[in-house]
């Protein structure tokens, strides 16, 4: 489900600093020393998280995306703009 405001797709998202990755049984857990929690990633937040160098807008991750995956291409949008608001609530990205 989208929420109201969406990701600008010319940001580009950069992981926090010191967020720790960790692979657990195939699952993607992201750990950040001043909180509490683990984040746990589902396949998409996962795919969209290895995607983000600093480099990539949100627009190439999309688009990336969208190429590799023709036969989601109605969900994409969607599923990648909840990845990155849930990776950014969580303060796992910071969007440039």
């Amino acid at each position: 489900m989208t929420t109201a405001s969406s990701v600008a797709r010319d940001r580009i998202p950069v992981p926090a600093d010191h967020v720790e990755t960790e692979l657990v049984d195939n699952e993607v857990l992201l750990f950040h020393p001043r909180q509490t929690a683990a984040v746990y990633l589902n396949a998409t937040a996962a795919m969209v998280w290895g995607l983000c160098d600093g480099v990539r807008t949100v627009g190439d991750i999309i688009a990336l995306l969208e190429g590799a995956y023709p036969d989601a291409e109605a969900t994409i949008v969607a599923d990648v703009e909840d990845a990155f608001q849930s990776l950014h609530k969580d303060g796992m990205i910071v969007l440039r």
